[in-house]
């Protein structure tokens, strides 16, 4: 279970600080998100990535947009991923990481 303490965008989907369950694996490209407050469920392409957090059981990496906190990464069963951007990046502004939320 992750825990994030603040509003994120993941894949273009504004989404509300809680709870989240993340799953994936080592052989799949694709996560899932599941809000367990509200049970919205978003499935997410990556790519790999050591950046993240390697061998945490559970972590997230957020980049700051446009004064909005991005998902950009995650670690789940200590594999981690970069999350591939599904539209143009036309932001501007921002730049490294926001926070990082880790679960249990």
């Amino acid at each position: 279970l992750m825990k994030v303490p603040f509003e994120f965008v993941a894949a273009g989907i504004k989404l509300p600080a809680g709870s989240y369950r993340v799953s994936g694996s080592m052989t799949s490209a694709i996560i899932t998100i599941h809000a367990i407050d509200d049970g919205k469920t978003i499935m997410l392409l990556t790519l790999p990535d050591n950046t993240v957090r390697p061998y945490a059981a559970l972590a997230a990496k957020f980049e700051r947009v446009n004064g909005e906190a991005h998902l950009s990464g995650v670690t789940v069963s200590g594999t981690s991923m970069r999350i591939v951007k599904v539209k143009p990046a036309m932001e501007s502004g921002g730049g490294g990481p926001a926070a990082v939320a880790a679960g249990n």
